[in-house]
């Protein structure tokens, strides 16, 4: 056999080296479609995602994804956008423009995290921070999210965490008989905050949830709690060191450093969430104006985005997708809500939270509000009867003949 060239050889040892380094399709695929992959092409999709364990993470360092649900805008979103980007977070909102309703109607949000868990850029050692678009707060930026995460799962074993609140929601098919004991008085699986590894995640809604679901999506992560199943995956954090829900004002404060500490554990949440009465609109003694104890936090935070976001009274029509008529934007006229209140609760027998600031026409919200209701009803048939009155005396006096005076000559 003949001896190689020298360049022969040369472009040997060159296609050797490329065989060996350069980098190939990945052999295993990652999401619902890794089992329809051919040479890194997907073929059609498919409901029915590969099974996920965990492993090493290869290649860039575990990324935080801030997502949440929101199927329509809204103006309390604010909160959660304007608090992330203050921490140099963006928050990806998934489900616009999806049927859904509260409570039963959201199956959808578990179904559309399940799909932006197999969504491109999302890699297995990821941590996923899925959060309400309404009720949220972030105190914490991304290097701060991941340390404490990484820290709860070394505490806990776990790799999915769950806020803990004081009330157990729902009350059905004994969701709440025998809770799990817990240190502190927050107890509870809530689902307004959820943050998990995205192969955690993965195994967790591995299969597609109905879309309407009773007693809300809570319900069926309630169901996998008690269920034991993922016990080794699932964990609640009863001690807000990383995710905290609050119901009320007097569980945390505000520090010196604007950030949220528990009272009671001294810890220092890095989302927190006002679940439940945290979030209920209440009108309180001294004040002509509703709020909340989100709202309130809130406008300590970021007066000016409050003022110009949350605060003010916007009177809009949208017409389809052409037209939009503004009537009025500016200060809220708080009188005219307390009037509308005050019919509602005690004319009307609305039953809804509010009105336990407005029982009674004798109340200090509608005290005014009666008193002119009365007059109104005393000085109206007065003004009628009197009204009918004068015009029925010049009725008379027109429908009398002209008598002309006689002089006698």
């Amino acid at each position: 056999m003949a001896p190689l060239g020298a360049a022969t050889k040369l472009v040997l040892r060159l296609a050797l080296r490329l065989v060996l380094f350069l980098p190939w399709p990945a052999c295993r695929a990652e999401g619902p479609d890794a089992h329809n992959l051919l040479r890194g092409h997907p073929l059609a999709h498919v409901d029915e995602p590969a099974m996920d364990v965990p492993g090493p993470h290869e290649g860039r360092p575990p990324q935080l994804h801030l997502v949440t649900f929101m199927n329509k805008v809204h103006r309390m979103f604010a909160m959660l956008q304007t608090s992330a980007e203050a921490h140099g977070l963006y928050p990806k909102v998934i489900g616009y423009g999806r049927n859904a309703w509260w409570p039963s109607g959201l199956g959808v949000k578990i179904n559309e995290l399940r799909r932006f868990l197999w969504g491109r850029g999302v890699r297995r050692d990821d941590v996923v921070a899925f959060v309400d678009a309404f009720d949220v707060i972030v105190f914490a930026d991304e290097d701060e999210i991941l340390a404490a995460f990484a820290d709860m799962e070394r505490l806990h074993n776990a790799s999915i965490f769950f806020n803990a609140e004081r009330y157990c929601f729902p009350k059905t098919d004994g969701l709440c008989d025998d809770y799990p004991p817990s240190p502190t008085r927050w107890r509870h699986l809530n689902s307004g905050l959820i943050a998990g590894r995205v192969w955690a995640l993965r195994q967790l809604l591995h299969d597609p949830v109905p879309d309407v679901i009773e007693g809300s999506d809570q319900a069926w992560y309630q169901r996998q709690f008690r269920s034991g199943n993922f016990s080794d995956l699932l964990a609640l954090d009863r001690e807000c060191r990383f995710l905290c829900a609050v119901s009320d004002a007097d569980a945390v404060v505000l520090g010196p450093d604007a950030r949220m500490v528990r009272r009671d554990t001294g810890y220092r949440p890095a989302l927190v969430h006002w679940a439940g009465v945290g979030h209920w609109v209440s009108w309180p003694e001294g004040q002509d104006f509703p709020t909340s104890h989100l709202a309130d936090m809130f406008r300590r935070l970021y007066p000016d985005v409050a003022k110009r976001l949350i605060d003010g009274w916007f009177l809009e029509l949208e017409i389809g997708s052409t037209h939009d008529i503004k009537f009025y934007e500016g200060a809220g006229f708080w009188s005219v809500m307390e009037l509308v209140l005050c019919v509602q609760c005690n004319v009307l027998g609305t039953t809804q939270r509010e009105c336990e600031y407005f029982a009674g026409f004798l109340c200090r919200r509608c005290r005014l509000w009666s008193f002119l209701g009365l007059l109104f009803f005393l000085v109206v048939p007065l003004a009628l009867c009197f009204s009918r009155r004068l015009l029925s005396c010049r009725y008379a006096m027109q429908c009398q003949p002209n008598k002309h005076p006689r002089f006698d000559e």
